[in-house]
């Protein structure tokens, strides 16, 4: 799975968003993401922190394009699946021809959002393929995500790697796995989860003893298990 973002053009200006994503912007760089799905199958996908023509509560599914595989038959057939922040349940859907991102159980083109800040599953069905979606690409000195208690999808916010390390926020650090809040990347190609536990030294990965230098790659997503209680995330801008 590779990634890498185009950039149009730098806008200048302060912008606040609601819900999930909070962030004073400094300046941000308007511009198309493009995540390189090599394999078949599920990976966790990240996308813009903020809607290209204005700011929203959420990113448009319409606006996800590329090349992608559409069919009216769910088995060959693009898909997305969304989590819902509070519920942890997901909503599927399918890519069909002529019509667009169909909702399961619905039969004309959504017109959901997803939450700012969240990631979501993507899963390729018939042939590897790119992912393309525009957005601003925040370059604010640190941006803060809110979480809720159990599973949350997140995305890395920037247009480059992140540290693991330097993931900060409202978080509950313990050497007890029960009681502290952990990462989970997903591998596009084994499709199996890294986890990491946020011990009193910080973050550790299983069967590690010293903090880790492993990183999260833009344009990718991860869980984020709250443990005790609801908090938030604080990423620092890697450049």
């Amino acid at each position: 799975m590779k990634f890498k973002t185009i950039l149009a053009c730098a806008v200048l200006g302060l912008v606040i968003f609601n819900g999930r994503l909070n962030a004073a912007v400094e300046s941000d760089v308007v511009g198309y993401q493009t995540v390189d799905l090599d394999n078949l199958g599920y990976a966790l996908v990240s996308l813009p922190f903020a809607d290209i023509d204005s700011v929203a509560d959420g990113y448009p599914l319409q606006k996800i394009t590329g090349e992608l595989s559409q069919n009216n038959n769910k088995i060959r057939a693009d898909s997305i699946m969304v989590m819902d922040p509070n519920t942890k349940a997901y909503t599927s859907y399918q890519l069909k021809p002529t019509i667009g991102w169909v909702k399961e159980g619905e039969s004309v083109a959504t017109t959901d959002v997803i939450p700012l800040g969240a990631a979501v599953f993507v899963k390729k069905a018939m042939r590897a393929g790119q992912f393309t979606m525009s957005g601003r690409v925040l370059t604010d000195e640190t941006i803060s995500v809110d979480l809720t208690v159990g599973l949350n999808l997140v995305s890395n916010p920037y247009p480059a790697d992140i540290n693991i390390a330097d993931i900060k926020g409202t978080l509950s650090a313990n050497n007890n796995a029960i009681r502290a809040d952990k990462i989970m990347t997903l591998n596009p190609v084994t499709k199996v989860y890294t986890n990491y536990q946020l011990k009193t030294i910080g973050w550790v990965k299983d069967g590690e003893t010293v903090v880790t230098t492993d990183k999260i790659k833009s344009g990718e997503g991860f869980f984020f298990k709250k443990a005790m209680r609801a908090g938030s995330l604080t990423f620092a801008r890697p450049f």
